[in-house]
């Protein structure tokens, strides 16, 4: 019961940290699209927006969770409407960043359609393998990006999508180990960090 308590309390915390710093990407992401009017920042914004609700609304759930679940039993249900939501706000904004990717690059691709959602729980490995294969090509596209202009604003963006590639790996294998889901938590915020260094920078000119 202690575990499972300490669980739910450090994944709320980092789910709100989270949150919040995505909704910071998004707003100074807004301000770089004011700035330099480049598409490619308004993407950005309304990606980390959708990311922020999403990260907002799980630690929400988790947080009804802790406090709701041993009176009335809505543990599970809450934590998986809670990664749904996050799953799904997760899958339009990654897409969304790579429609602006390769709308920027001019490359066409066919849009994703899954004929079946899978069942959804807590950090289930298929939905976050999916989200993982969204990063890494966002994650490609940025270091093809930094190949072609050697800037430290994109060499930041590389950093910080390499970090929450990774850390999708990880939350794949939360399951397995309270370490590994820490691990994960952390790669996801220092590649949050990454990029919202990079929109300071951009911001401040």
């Amino acid at each position: 019961m202690l575990r499972l308590t300490l669980f739910l309390a450090v994944n709320l915390f980092m789910e709100v940290l989270d949150g919040a710093i995505a909704l910071l990407i998004g707003y100074f992401a807004f301000k770089g699209y004011r700035a330099v009017r480049e598409r490619v920042f308004l993407y950005l914004h309304f990606s980390f927006m959708l990311l922020g609700v999403g990260f907002l609304a799980h630690g929400f759930a988790t947080g009804l969770a802790a406090v709701r679940r041993p009176r009335l039993g809505l543990g599970v249900p809450l934590l998986n409407l809670g990664y749904l939501i996050y799953f799904i706000t997760e899958l339009a904004a990654y897409s969304l960043l790579i429609y602006g990717y390769l709308q920027q690059t001019r490359v066409l691709a066919s849009s994703l359609s899954p004929a079946v959602l899978p069942l959804l729980i807590e950090y289930n490995p298929v939905s976050e393998m999916v989200i993982f294969c969204l990063t890494a090509f966002v994650t490609a596209q940025c270091a093809v990006n930094y190949s072609v202009k050697r800037k430290g604003s994109l060499l930041l963006v590389l950093v910080g999508f390499t970090l929450i590639t990774l850390s999708h790996v990880f939350f794949s294998m939360a399951r397995a180990s309270g370490l590994l889901f820490l691990t994960a938590h952390i790669l996801q915020l220092a590649g949050f960090i990454s990029l919202l260094a990079m929109l300071l920078k951009v911001s401040r000119g």
